[in-house]
């Protein structure tokens, strides 16, 4: 799954025609709308990453397999983490290249609107890591 994820950003940051867009709106419309494209794979890919963790912890725990459960969830964590990292990391890639070319187009206003939209895309996917966090420990606890 982190690889699809990886491939979809990919796709999302080559998309993103921050050179041929002519009008400042257009720009900043699209460059909200790959963040928040991001986001949304982003977060079904961690509810879908979370559903298998917690079946996989479940299914150990009632085995008897206490200590291995604990360590699937120290890898599903883990690996949540590092997507999530990633994720900020292109966000922060399409603020910064949006917003540069913003200010270089002379609309302010629009870069700071943009800036103000990865900040609360980036909100998102912390507020989503913790759900993860939170639903794998809550497996444990089981």
């Amino acid at each position: 799954m982190l690889k699809t994820l990886v491939i979809g950003m990919a796709l999302v940051l080559g998309n993103l025609s921050i050179a041929l867009a002519t009008h400042p709106e257009e720009l900043a419309a699209e460059c909200v709308a790959a963040v928040q494209s991001l986001v949304d794979r982003y977060e079904n890919d961690a509810a879908s990453s979370t559903r298998e963790c917690v079946r996989k912890i479940n299914a150990l725990q009632a085995a008897g397999r206490d200590e291995a459960a604990i360590q699937v969830a120290r890898e599903c964590v883990s690996t949540a983490t590092r997507k999530a990292r990633l994720v900020g990391e292109y966000i922060e890639s399409i603020r910064d290249r949006c917003t540069d070319a913003l200010v270089d187009m002379g609309a302010f206003g629009l870069a700071r609107r943009v800036d103000s939209a990865c900040g609360d895309s980036l909100k998102q996917v912390r507020n989503a890591l913790e759900r993860q966090e939170y639903a794998i420990s809550q497996a444990l606890e089981d």
